[in-house]
């Protein structure tokens, strides 16, 4: 609930700055910056979580749900220059887009894990953002 709160709230807040699509004035970075704080936001699974976690698949659907719209938001900032953050974060936005299929469907595994962990460290790297790792 609380993070379909704060992306509702991202959404009005997108709505009332016109930012919908990406210009001078909001690079690729300064949207993923923007977009790593509503998706940090966003409870991860809980620590330790199996396929055997009561109410696991629906604790994805309540941690998908929120991810796809902020997903969709930054992917609409997203600039073509420079072009390698904009490789970088086209394949962060895949990668974490795969990672939720998997879940989703129970395929996941550690490699898809360290598919989003490489794509995201790339696109920090190329944002100038510290590395971090973030729990799914």
């Amino acid at each position: 609930m609380v993070a379909a709160g704060l992306v509702a709230g991202a959404l009005i807040l997108k709505d009332s700055r016109g930012d919908s699509v990406p210009d001078g004035g909001m690079t690729t970075c300064q949207a993923w910056t923007e977009t790593r704080l509503t998706l940090r936001a966003i409870p991860a699974l809980p620590n330790g979580w199996t396929w055997d976690t009561p109410n696991i698949d629906n604790l994805i659907k309540i941690q998908n749900a929120p991810v796809a719209i902020a997903l969709d938001l930054f992917e609409l900032k997203i600039a073509p220059e420079p072009a390698d953050v904009a490789r970088a974060a086209n394949a962060y936005v895949a990668a974490r887009r795969q990672q939720m299929q998997a879940l989703t469907d129970r395929t996941y595994t550690r490699k898809v894990g360290e598919t989003v962990d490489a794509a995201l460290e790339n696109l920090n790297q190329l944002c100038d953002i510290p590395g971090e790792r973030r729990r799914i």
